[in-house]
């Protein structure tokens, strides 16, 4: 099972006029967590339209429900689904590692000196 969760990374704010500090693009991260402690992530980042504030709460009364509120008013009613998929193929597809050259003799690490 794949737990999901949103996390809110960034905050950019622009110093409007008669409103100071407000938040004008957001960077958040939907991560999928799975048993064995795995993780995958979507990256996004979503612009604000500062033009048209009905109504302005100061930098300092913003909470994560706020803002996660102001995403979700934005998003498409799928936009959660498509975030969940790209994560779930990650999860399905290989896992890909880095290999030493065949034709170099494998590292071995210089022992440590006193």
């Amino acid at each position: 099972m794949i737990t999901f969760t949103l996390r809110i990374n960034d905050l950019r704010v622009v110093q409007l006029e008669d409103k100071p500090n407000t938040v004008c693009h957001i960077d958040y991260e939907y991560v999928g967590l799975d048993d064995t402690d795995l993780a995958h992530s979507y990256l996004g980042s979503q612009r604000l339209d500062t033009d048209n504030i009905d109504s302005f709460l100061s930098f300092d009364e913003l909470t994560e429900e706020v803002v996660v509120g102001w995403l979700e008013a934005i998003w498409s009613d799928t936009h959660y689904d498509h975030m969940k998929k790209q994560i779930n193929n990650r999860f399905a597809a290989p896992i890909i590692t880095s290999q030493p050259f065949p034709w170099e003799p494998p590292h071995t690490p210089s022992p440590d000196i006193p």
